[in-house]
């Protein structure tokens, strides 16, 4: 959890799955659970990434077979900026 100097918070969750069958069983909760806790349905950006806004932003992507990426935030602009900046991270040499 991290919080900013304009009291904006993030949260960032990379979670490694036993496998696919496992990862795909959590983003199937998930997004039951977001659902009925926004009231929204899942933005679809991607095969495998969703975003869902009400009080917050959050994120779910699929990042490889067994991987799965969490940000959640303030708002949707945190939310994108905060998962572009930890790919481009990782793809780095």
């Amino acid at each position: 959890m991290l919080a900013g100097p304009e009291a904006e918070r993030l949260l960032v969750l990379s979670l490694m799955w036993d496998t696919p069958a496992d990862a795909d069983e959590f983003a199937d909760a998930y997004k039951r659970f977001a659902k009925a806790d926004s009231g929204n349905e899942a933005i679809v950006l991607g095969p495998d990434l969703w975003v869902w806004n009400s009080d917050n932003a959050v994120l779910l992507s699929r990042d490889g077979p067994s991987a799965t990426l969490m940000v959640i935030g303030d708002d949707d602009a945190l939310v994108t900026k905060t998962r572009t900046a930890l790919l481009d991270a990782i793809r780095k040499p």
